[in-house]
């Protein structure tokens, strides 16, 4: 009901939660490249300039990355794994732990 839970259930920072890993996986490496462009030391120049230059370029990055590989390889891996990751069936005779001790 309150302002952050508003804020917290907004369209930009739910899609900013879905590709959060891209986000994290990217943010580095594009930060670097832009400091690199603007021929600015990472932690010397103007890191907002180089954070609101390099932010839709780390959103976009993390986008192509969940879109392309993320949620493929999940489809994928959630069509080979049972359902919850358990199989219903009852453990093999003698593939408990306890048994092979």
């Amino acid at each position: 009901r309150g302002a952050i839970r508003w804020v917290l259930r907004s369209r930009p920072v739910v899609y900013l939660g879905l590709v959060s890993y891209g986000i994290y996986l990217w943010h580095w490496y594009i930060l670097r490249i832009v400091a690199d462009w603007l021929d600015w030391p990472l932690y010397r120049g103007n890191w907002f300039v180089v954070l609101l230059l390099a932010l839709p370029i780390v959103v976009f990055a993390a986008s192509v990355s969940w879109f392309v590989l993320e949620r493929p390889i999940l489809r994928a891996a959630h069509r080979v794994a049972p359902r919850g990751g358990r199989s219903n069936r009852p453990p093999a005779r003698g593939s408990h732990a306890l048994n092979e001790a």
